[in-house]
């Protein structure tokens, strides 16, 4: 695989989560009328909004295979140092690894988070209120199981449950190098 092919696998997320930003209409108000929010949990385009607001991401990688993991730090080096105003991407992108990440981040970024359950243990801890969950071999995804050790899972714009203002999305699978070398990502070029 290219390291284009590479980049974009890792990406995608990304791009769906700036598409969607992009789509999103804003809210109608009159001149000095205040917006007050009726729902305690947060929908999808107040995520949404919250995302375009802040424009930042932090990608949370992890993988148990250390050479798998030196691979999303030297890609995820080269996408935090390109520019924001590519043709694709208009958020700034930092990183960090499962193991280094600090309980001040995952209450205040919006979060990315990239990896299987065993190599990034946030997946486990921050999927608690999202119909799915992780097994050794497998995950569950609203009741169904998937087993396949190709089978990935990208879910976008679920309310971060250490501080659900804020959005938080997911790549994860049954086997780290599959979800590294996800194909989708190879599909770069159809992001905005």
């Amino acid at each position: 695989m290219t390291t284009k092919g590479v980049y974009g696998l890792v990406f995608i997320g990304l791009c769906v989560l700036i598409i969607g930003a992009a789509t999103m209409s804003p809210m109608q108000t009159n001149e000095g009328e205040r917006v007050v929010q009726n729902d305690s949990v947060p929908n999808r385009r107040q995520l949404r909004r919250s995302f375009f607001e802040n424009r930042a991401i932090l990608v949370v990688y992890g993988a148990t295979d250390k050479i798998l993991a030196e691979k999303y730090r030297a890609l995820l080096e080269e996408l935090s140092h390109s520019p924001e105003s590519d043709s694709w991407r208009n958020a700034s992108v930092s990183f960090t690894e499962a193991s280094e990440i600090d309980e001040k981040e995952v209450k205040e970024k919006i979060l990315y988070l990239v990896g299987t359950a065993a190599g990034n243990p946030l997946l486990k801890d921050l999927t608690l209120t999202i119909p799915v969950k992780f097994h050794k071999q497998a995950f569950t995804f609203n009741t169904k199981e998937y087993g396949a050790r190709d089978m990935n899972l990208s879910v976008g714009f679920y309310p971060n449950p250490q501080n659900d203002t804020l959005p938080i999305s997911f790549l994860s699978g049954n086997d780290e190098r599959k979800v590294f070398q996800t194909p989708l990502f190879e599909r770069i070029q159809f992001c905005p």
